[in-house]
């Protein structure tokens, strides 16, 4: 519910001296994995700093017309049922194919024990079937998007009389 998110957003601006400068919105509003049930232990990954990585196929965020992050870009992240845990701040993102992600970006991502061969597994089974889903061929060198990020916020949701 962007609803939520917008509550978040401003709730999260509120709690910030007043000389800092935010972009006025955030760049989107997610869940970590790739069901709803995987936000919550993932999102749980973050707020531990566990994970401060995450990586997505860049032809499917093409097909979705979704925004790639931008260094500097706020994104909020929820349990996947849109009750938000978190912001993360962008601070990098390179395209680099899939057999060159390296065991310490693997690491930084923070499932399945932080091993490059258990990403390159796990992901290989999600790459096959988002490439399926978009008529294309997986191969070895498939671009992806690896973002790294920083926690900046992870209040709970305040309520308010209005709810």
């Amino acid at each position: 519910m962007v609803i939520n998110a917008d509550r978040y957003w401003n709730q999260f601006v509120q709690s910030l001296p007043p000389l800092n400068s935010l972009p006025d919105t955030y760049l989107g509003f997610f869940y970590f994995g790739t069901k709803p049930e995987h936000g919550r232990p993932v999102g749980d990954l973050v707020l531990s700093g566990m994970k401060t990585a995450a990586d997505d196929i860049l032809w499917r965020r093409e097909a979705a017309q979704e925004t790639p992050p931008e260094v500097g870009s706020f994104s909020i992240f929820h349990d996947g049922y849109e009750e938000p845990m978190g912001i993360i701040e962008t601070t990098s993102f390179d395209i680099v194919p899939f057999n060159e992600v390296d065991a310490e970006f693997a690491r930084a991502g923070g499932e399945w024990n932080g091993t490059l061969e258990n990403w390159r597994s796990f992901y290989w089974s999600w790459i096959e079937a988002e490439c399926t889903a978009l008529n294309r061929d997986p191969t070895p060198d498939i671009p992806m998007i690896c973002e790294r990020f920083r926690l900046v916020f992870a209040e709970q949701l305040r309520v308010t009389d209005a709810d």
